[in-house]
């Protein structure tokens, strides 16, 4: 399981420069079912690493930051195909919320922080659309202000638009 995901998105985990983070990284895909591959816009998520790192350079993220984005922005779609009751694939759009469940045996390769920063940027990747408002990204629209963690979910609008 998960070997095709993890050569398919080798370019990007080879992005990450935290060994700990990039590990994480692979053995959460390594875990996934290599069918959603297949399922899955095979550019969608390359795009959205590569621009979620062009907005982070706008806001001069550190190194760190960075690699915690880009592990969010592989890992962000993984879950989103389910087999249904007949073993058709199917839409899930629940599948923010499965990311942290399914990784759970790896969180001890990373500390608490980058953990909860990558599976709180998964689950929040929706954006105001998200499946549970608790991870909405911080925000204030009366006053104009978004948080950084608004990139991934910014990324994933500007690369599925411009992949359609």
């Amino acid at each position: 399981m998960g070997q095709i995901l993890v050569m398919k998105y080798e370019n990007e985990i080879n992005q990450i420069g935290s060994d700990s983070i990039a590990t994480f990284t692979m053995n959460v895909l390594e875990k996934a079912n290599d069918a959603v591959a297949e399922l899955d816009s095979p550019d969608n998520t390359c795009a959205v690493v590569s621009v979620v790192d062009k907005l982070l350079s706008m806001f001069n993220t550190t190194d760190h930051g960075r690699d915690v984005f880009l592990s969010a922005a592989i890992l962000h779609d993984i879950y989103q195909y389910c087999q249904d009751s007949q073993g058709e694939w199917v839409y899930n759009e629940l599948h923010p919320l499965i990311v942290r469940e399914r990784s759970k045996e790896f969180k001890d390769a990373l500390d608490q922080e980058e953990y909860d920063g990558i599976m709180d940027l998964v689950e929040g990747h929706h954006g105001m659309a998200s499946v549970n408002p608790k991870f909405i990204p911080r925000h204030d629209f009366e006053n104009g202000m978004i948080g950084i963690e608004w990139a991934l979910a910014m990324a994933v609008v500007i690369a599925t638009e411009d992949n359609e």
